[in-house]
This record gives structure tokens, C-alpha cells and sequence, in this order.
């Protein structure tokens, strides 16, 4: 009897502690399924702060109202967009057709290196089949660009970026009023400085950072095409966006690269290295001082951490949004903690 009372109490106890490890599991699928709404949320609000950004600019530059600034805008992008689809839309979707036969035969082609060498053929012998890596090989490409993926949580993601931001950048005075009446009476004067104080901060890193992906762009296009590197338009589009991730994105952009040069000659594969550090020094000693005000300079151990961390919770989006949610977080800490907790005083990024 009290042996049996003993298996009772344990199977009881075992299937509490089973309940409890799984109800946890479910808050940390439930948690992290919603930061990544939040996430696409959190893009489209970046996207209609870096739309309104534009407006303002051009309103003040002539005598305008925004609305009509903002249209001005999103014609303009519309017609870029239209323009270069329709005069090298071909010839890029024809060059990534091409990347995704390349680097399939520079993967062989390591795989044949290795197996001369006694450490190679052990080396492959404990990673994954070679095979697989290489069917895989055009997949890489499209999974990395990201830009071309039709997968339906993609797309609709796209989407609701889009409307988000232009919503946003529609009637930004609507949304910050009615999310300043959760705030205080007493606080809100403040509050909305800090929200006009985190638009700045990411008007202005937005700003300089598609700058520098369009100058990233233009520099590797044109050192691909002076080495003889075919499919240097496609590459040099891959580096551009990637080059929006900082530290991580230029070393994936380099990838792709570098096995098309493989699939050619191990010296081609050399020269678009050198190529590619000779760009990205550029980026980093000569565009991004140029280009980014010094209130906007960020410690590049902080970014890589966050990096990190947003990489491992969330992937890929956690990555691509790491930067401007550090952006946002460093203005919070500059006026929330240190101006009004510490009342200490702070050069604010984003702030002339």
C-alpha cells in the first residue's frame, strides 16, 4: 500500500514537472512567434520613418505640402524601381540563373581539392554529403539575396511592410498622438521628444546607409567587371543589400562571389578577394566616416552582439533588423536612462 502510494506521488510529481517543462516550451514558441510580428511591424515602421525622412527633406527644400512631398516620393521610387527593372531586370535575373550553376561546380570543385589530401577526404568524411550541399547550391544564392523568394510567409511579410510603412509616412501625427494618450499627461511633452528624438536617429542612419549600399554597389560592380568576373552585375547587387547588415552582411556578400570566381581559377577566386577587401576597407575607413555623421557611430562590438543574439532568437529577420533596433535602443538609453534617470547630459544620436 505505501508503495503504491509512493509510485502515485512520483508519477503525480512527473507529470506536473512534464506539464510545467511544457507549458514553458509553449510561452517560448508563443513569445518568439510574436516578436516576429513585432519584427515586421518594427520594418514597416522603419520604412515609414525613412519614407518620411525623404518628404521632409524635399518640403524643405521647396515650398510644398508633405503629402504631396510624400507623394513626390513613392512615384519617384516607383519609377526607379520600373526603370531599372525594365532596362537591366533581364540581364540580372539571367545573371542569377547563372550564379546558381556556378556555385554548384565551385563546390565540386573544392570537394575534388580536398580528396588529394589525406586531412580533406577526412574532413568530408565528417561533414555532410557534398552531394546535398550541391543540389543545394542554387538555393544558397536566392536564400541569401532573400530579394527573390516566393515563399508565401515572405511575400505576405512583404507586404505587410508595406503598408505599414506607408501608412505610416501617409499620416505619421495620427499614430504618435494615439500612442502618446497611453502615455501620462504629465510625461507626454516628453515622450514626444523622445520619439522625435528616435526618428531623427533613424532617419539619419537609414539615409547614410542606403547611401553607402549604393556606393558598395557601384564600387563591386565595377572592380568585378575590370577583373573579368562574369555575372558582376548580379554579385555587385547581392553586396549592396547585404552591405545594409553591417560587419556580417559584406562577408556573406562576398561568398557567392567568390565561388563563381572558383568555379573559374583559383587565381580569379584570389583577385575578387582582393577585390572585395579593397571595397569593403572603402566602406569601412573612407564611405561610412563620410557618410555617417559621428552622432550616429555605433561600437561595432555592441552591433555584432545584438547581432548575435536577434540572429540566434529570431534568424534571419532578427539579423537584417539587429541595427535599427540598436539604434532605437541606444536613444533610449541616452534620454530615458541618462538624461532623465541619471540627469546627466548626453549628445543624443541623431542630434546636429
Amino acid at each position: 500500500m505505501e508503495k503504491d502510494l509512493k509510485t502515485r506521488e512520483f508519477v503525480k510529481r512527473a507529470l506536473i514537472i512534464t506539464g510545467a517543462v511544457a507549458l514553458l516550451l509553449l510561452l517560448i514558441f508563443v513569445i518568439q512567434q510574436v516578436m516576429q510580428i513585432l519584427l515586421v511591424a518594427f520594418a514597416g515602421i522603419v520604412l515609414a520613418v525613412f519614407l518620411d525622412g525623404l518628404s521632409e527633406f524635399i518640403t524643405k527644400k521647396v515650398a510644398i505640402p508633405r503629402r504631396a512631398a510624400l507623394a513626390i516620393v513613392i512615384t519617384a521610387i516607383i519609377l526607379v524601381l520600373f526603370a531599372g527593372g525594365w532596362i537591366i531586370g533581364p540581364r540580372i535575373v539571367e545573371q542569377f540563373s547563372g550564379i546558381s550553376e556556378k556555385i554548384p561546380e565551385a563546390l565540386d570543385s573544392i570537394q575534388n581539392s580536398l580528396k588529394e589530401y589525406e586531412w580533406g577526404r577526412k574532413l568530408l568524411n565528417n561533414i555532410p554529403g557534398m552531394e546535398d550541399v550541391t543540389t543545394f547550391g542554387s538555393e544558397v544564392v536566392w536564400g541569401i539575396t532573400g530579394v527573390f523568394s516566393t515563399a508565401f510567409g515572405t511575400i505576405a511579410s512583404l507586404f505587410i511592410v508595406l503598408f505599414i510603412g506607408l501608412y505610416g509616412a501617409f499620416d505619421p501625427r495620427l499614430y504618435v498622438n494615439n500612442f502618446l494618450k497611453l502615455i501620462p499627461p504629465s510625461n507626454r511633452e516628453r515622450a514626444h521628444s523622445i520619439i522625435d528624438s528616435l526618428g531623427r536617429a533613424l532617419r539619419g542612419w537609414l539615409i547614410a546607409r542606403f547611401t553607402s549600399m549604393t556606393i558598395v554597389g557601384i564600387l563591386t560592380a565595377i572592380g568585378l567587371s575590370i577583373i573579368g568576373v562574369q555575372l558582376a552585375l548580379a554579385l555587385a547587387l547581392i553586396a549592396a543589400i547585404l552591405s545594409f547588415i553591417p560587419f556580417i552582411g559584406p562577408l556573406l556578400g562576398a561568398i557567392p562571389a567568390l565561388l563563381v570566381a572558383l568555379a573559374e581559377s583559383p587565381i580569379l577566386m584570389l583577385y575578387v578577394g582582393i577585390n572585395y577587401l579593397i571595397v569593403e576597407s572603402l566602406e569601412s575607413y573612407l564611405i561610412t566616416p563620410l557618410v555617417f555623421k559621428s552622432a550616429l557611430s555605433i561600437p561595432p562590438a555592441f552591433i555584432i552582439t545584438i547581432q548575435v543574439v536577434m540572429g540566434t532568437l529570431f534568424g534571419a529577420m532578427g539579423v537584417v533588423m539587429a541595427t535599427p533596433l540598436t539604434v532605437v535602443l541606444i536613444v533610449l538609453v541616452q534620454t530615458v536612462y541618462i538624461e532623465d534617470i541619471l540627469k546627466d547630459e548626453v549628445k543624443v544620436m541623431g542630434q546636429e
